[in-house]
């Protein structure tokens, strides 16, 4: 599968992110979402991949944080759960199946990385897909999330 670097930069977070993912991947709009990649399908976006940034609270863990999101998930079952650094920065990755508003089994992978700055930022990225994809599918949202590099302006 053919696969394109994309690069944003948020000039009021400082930032500067970039993402790889199948070329045939296009942009769209999510309500509240910063960045929003998918492969197209004749009803909706799915797989997809969805950036947002938010600003880091000093008295919550990046971890706790996204854990505590992921715990609110109808029936989510968390097979992926690690903190760590990504290039010098703390980092946690979660791979999770939940079921979404209508009850369709979904599974998401999940980077978020925090950037040291005044104030600190979140740089979150979500990949999606449905629970029956076919490997190839998934592989590339998982590849998709982990190809995420933020850079400071």
């Amino acid at each position: 599968m053919s696969t394109v670097e994309l690069t944003r930069k948020y000039l009021d977070a400082g930032v500067e992110v970039a993402v790889t993912v199948p070329e045939t991947w296009l942009e769209f709009e999510i309500p509240g979402a910063l960045w929003c990649l998918g492969e197209p399908v004749e009803v909706g976006v799915a797989p997809n991949l969805t950036l947002n940034l938010d600003v880091a609270t000093p008295s919550v863990s990046v971890a706790e944080m996204v854990r505590s999101t992921v715990a609110g998930l109808a029936d989510s079952a968390v097979y992926l759960d690690e903190e760590g650094v990504r290039d010098g920065r703390p980092s946690v990755a979660m791979g999770y199946s939940f079921r979404d508003a209508e009850g369709t089994p979904m599974v998401q992978f999940l980077l978020a990385v925090v950037v040291e700055a005044d104030p600190s930022v979140v740089v979150t990225v979500v990949g999606t897909c449905g629970a029956g994809v076919d490997d190839e599918v998934a592989s590339a949202v998982s590849d998709a999330v982990s190809s995420l590099v933020v850079a400071t302006l």
